[in-house]
């Protein structure tokens, strides 16, 4: 049982499209060295011979010996133009992947390089910068592809790109990630629009509205990547068999079906009523609040200034007296001025017109600091 065990776990291991393409990848190298070994054999030989021409046509060049000088120096400058004509200039950001009669050779990083222009050709360019890959293209989809949401909803995506970036960039295993890029998979990025549609579609289907709108918005998101890798975490790991390296993926925008546009305004009104009743239920404690800030410090005025002119410095009975005043002034405020004066402690008249001329001088300075400031 367990040998059967370990032989389905190994099956399956092999069965996994980066071991797959890594045991494919080292054969195509081991060939790549067998090639390297035949053109290198080759090269040396053609520089042989054009030296032996060379040093024969100057021999009989020097006996006047016109047509033998022809017959040496014409391969010599031949060979000397195909030279020249393979030269080419490899660009920073380029890795040339060239194939010798059909099979990989090697390949050529920035600078000055040679290409046989007859034996030899590029098989691919690959770019060491950022590159985009179009998810659900226009081509492929010319009246677009609707999303379906969970729990119902539907959006339809606008520009979504999948950045990759080439493998190992400036390391020693560059030249392995160009050849995963070329020989791994028939078209890289082809089968890379394909995972990603899956994933983005995957992940989408398993988000509500609110929660695509809210990691739309968030801005402690890098990018869509995050969550489709948490839905597809074996997407990554297939990408880079091919020698990329996924970065990031990238919405524009979403074009909402009308019926979720009609749901969401009515869901923004209630949360914005919501949220004005809680700011007037707000703006009412804080004038209550205000007003009694106001009348404690009117009663706090009151209260010193009959105490030292009424009352000779007594505070009970000033207190007593600015507090009568203003249940005589809330009882006339409310239409019960006759009851609150029955129900008093029987101030005098002119203690009352005493204290009603302090709240006028009071409220007489008051105005006169608002119009100061």
């Amino acid at each position: 049982m367990d040998e059967q065990k370990n032989n389905q776990q190994e099956q399956q291991e092999e069965a996994r499209p980066g071991r797959r393409a890594t045991a494919q990848i080292e054969a195509i190298k081991s060939d790549m060295e067998k090639v390297t070994r035949t053109v290198n054999l080759l090269i040396k030989i053609t520089v042989f011979v054009v030296c032996v021409c060379l040093i024969l046509g100057g021999i009989y060049f020097l006996f006047k010996q016109w047509i033998i000088v022809c017959v040496f120096c014409t391969p010599a400058v031949i060979v000397s133009l195909l030279f020249l004509g393979g030269l080419m200039v490899v660009r920073p950001e380029e890795r040339f992947l060239i194939e010798f009669l059909g099979q990989a050779y090697c390949v050529k990083k920035p600078g000055l390089r040679w290409v046989s222009p007859i034996l030899m050709r590029k098989r691919m360019v690959a770019y060491t910068w950022k590159q985009p890959v179009d998810l659900f293209p226009e081509r492929r989809y010319p009246n677009g592809v609707h999303i379906d949401l969970k729990k119902g909803g539907k959006t339809q995506l606008v520009e979504p790109i999948l950045w990759v970036r080439m493998d190992h960039v400036g390391q020693d295993l560059e030249g392995e990630s160009v050849l995963r890029m070329a020989y791994s998979v028939d078209n890289w990025k082809e089968a890379v629009t394909e995972g990603g549609e899956d994933a983005l579609r995957t992940c989408l289907n398993n988000l509500m509205v609110e929660e695509v709108l809210s990691a739309t918005h968030d801005s402690s998101r890098a990018s869509w990547w995050e969550a489709v890798r948490e839905n597809f975490p074996a997407l990554e790991e297939v990408i880079k068999s091919y020698g990329l390296v996924p970065v990031s993926l990238t919405i524009s925008d979403f074009n909402w079906d009308p019926a979720v546009v009609a749901s969401r305004q009515k869901v923004f009104e209630e949360e914005r009523s919501i949220a004005v009743a809680e700011l007037s239920k707000k703006a009412a404690k804080d004038e209550v609040a205000q007003q009694a800030m106001e009348l404690g410090g009117k009663y706090a005025e009151m209260v010193r200034i009959l105490a030292q002119k009424r009352y000779g410095g007594d505070m009970g009975k000033a207190e007593k007296a600015a507090m009568e005043l203003m249940r005589l002034d809330k009882a006339a405020q409310s239409g019960g001025l006759i009851q609150a004066l029955s129900d008093g402690d029987g101030l005098s008249s002119s203690v009352i017109s005493f204290i009603t001329s302090i709240a006028k001088s009071i409220q007489g300075k008051e105005k006169t600091t608002n119009s100061e400031e």
